[in-house]
């Protein structure tokens, strides 16, 4: 099947921190001693030679509401080798990331998102699992039957398994099948699953257990939402100091912005540099993101 997504012709350059994961981007961490060992090498390529040009990432058009960055549709791993190889110095902080935008509309996220996994391991059963029930939701992954009547005339519905490869061509019909199969009697054995019967005193213990238990919950989900609200000022704080910070990180010589001239100078014996000294936190700060 022909590949829906259309992208920018153009490349562009952008800083890791302009960059967000989709919230279906979820991070797929190595598990197996291969893959822990490939993603050692792809991060020292990567500090090494950087993300080639010809291999941009997958970005959205529009931003966060919440953070103001752009969503990485297809890319998650390179920009998080880049992220930590700006963090340990392996990369300077004015490193920026070759992008292209994805223009296609919304219904191509899926395989834009899922059409490559950014890595030569394919996914696992229960990262494709967490797909479909994520994307096409438990209800329709358990509805098997393909038609119906409608006043006495049939009804056909096109099959989960075409839905689902019609949005991610690169994952095989035999796949889906296999894993829509899989996952229904997963789902099933789950909802079947019941309470053994209960005594009238083990109910009444259970129902103030369950007054205790919402009390507390309810105090959770309460402040949950109100360090939301906190985050979300910070976040708009941070976001807008950060511009100004940007404005103080230009015009300096060498790549590596304000971070790699005072870590080349904090500690120099000329007498033009002792105001960097004299700058409370500022060596703490740099010995503490060199250790980090």
């Amino acid at each position: 099947m022909e590949s829906k997504i259309k992208i920018s012709e153009d490349i562009i350059k952008i800083r890791p921190d302009k960059l967000e994961p989709h919230p279906w981007n979820f991070e797929r961490s190595p598990v197996t001693t291969e893959e822990k060992e490939e993603w050692i090498n792809f991060k020292e390529s990567i500090w090494r030679d950087g993300v080639w040009a010809d291999k941009p990432i997958l970005i959205s058009r529009e931003k966060s509401s919440s953070t103001g960055k752009h969503f990485i549709l297809r890319g998650r791993r390179r920009w998080k080798a880049i992220s930590e190889g700006i963090k340990k110095e392996k990369l300077p902080s004015s490193y920026t990331i070759p992008a292209v935008y994805l223009l296609s509309d919304e219904s191509t996220l899926y395989e834009a998102i899922y059409g490559d996994n950014d890595t030569p391991f394919k996914y696992r059963p229960e990262d494709r699992y967490r797909i479909l029930k994520e994307r096409w939701g438990v209800d329709a992954i358990l509805e098997i039957n393909s038609g119906g009547s409608r006043k006495g005339e049939i009804q056909v519905k096109t099959p989960l398994y075409e839905l689902i490869h019609s949005a991610i061509p690169s994952w095989s019909k035999a796949t889906i099948i296999k894993d829509l199969t899989i996952l229904r009697k997963i789902l099933k054995e789950e909802s079947e699953i019941k309470y053994p019967e209960l005594s009238e005193e083990k109910i009444a213990n259970l129902n103030r257990q369950i007054r205790s238990w919402w009390e507390r919950k309810s105090k959770i989900l309460k402040l949950e939402e109100e360090l939301e609200e906190v985050k979300q000022g910070y976040k708009e704080k941070i976001q807008k100091i950060s511009e100004e910070l940007s404005t103080y990180s230009k015009g300096f010589p060498i790549a590596g912005g304000p971070e790699r001239y005072i870590s080349s100078f904090i500690n120099s014996k000329r007498p033009e540099f002792k105001t960097l000294q004299e700058i409370r936190g500022l060596k703490e700060f740099i010995k503490k993101n060199k250790n980090g």
